[in-house]
């Protein structure tokens, strides 16, 4: 991630807290984590206080923008859930991963530019080894948008090559 001084930060699923927590050891002067798991908001509240964070590190539950209000953003990172389903009903630990139909990831790129300043940058994690790349290509496009890659990683899990990819979102 482009982590620079003097930048606020919003990362969306932030989980136990680790993009956030890094990010502000790094340089961004603040952070607002948020998540939807109530169980992930307290772990990452307890992690922000752990670190001796929390003057930089703000820890909501939200889904998404939604209790976030008019704030905006000089970097947006979302590490989304990439795992394309058609089930429907997922619990808390299943949306970590999962995405019915894609509808959270459309949800966030139609959303992402209102909560971003002028020359702030919205970034996604994807992987295309578990998710659907040509219907996140597909998103972006209806949403006027296109998708700048922006760091390729290759990490290795039980003998098999995972690909990990950073997006910059193009509005």
């Amino acid at each position: 991630l482009p982590i620079k001084n003097e930048i606020k930060m919003l990362e969306i699923g932030t989980g136990t807290g680790i993009i956030s927590i890094y990010a502000t050891t790094k340089g961004i002067s603040s952070a607002v984590a948020t998540d939807i798991n109530p169980a992930a908001v307290e772990n990452a509240k307890e992690n922000v206080r752990f670190h001796n964070l929390s003057h930089k590190v703000k820890v909501l539950k939200s889904d998404l923008f939604k209790n976030l209000k008019n704030n905006k953003f000089d970097l947006i990172f979302f590490n989304v859930p990439f795992c394309y389903t058609k089930k429907r009903d997922l619990s808390m630990l299943e949306r970590a991963l999962y995405d019915t139909n894609y509808k959270t990831i459309n949800k966030f790129v139609h959303e992402a530019k209102n909560y971003v300043t002028k020359n702030g940058k919205v970034m996604i994690g994807f992987s295309p080894d578990f998710g659907d790349i040509n219907r996140l290509k597909e998103i972006t496009k209806k949403n006027n948008c296109n998708l700048k890659l922006v760091k390729n990683i290759i990490t290795k899990r039980n003998n098999f090559n995972i690909k990990l990819q950073i997006f910059q979102l193009l509005f």
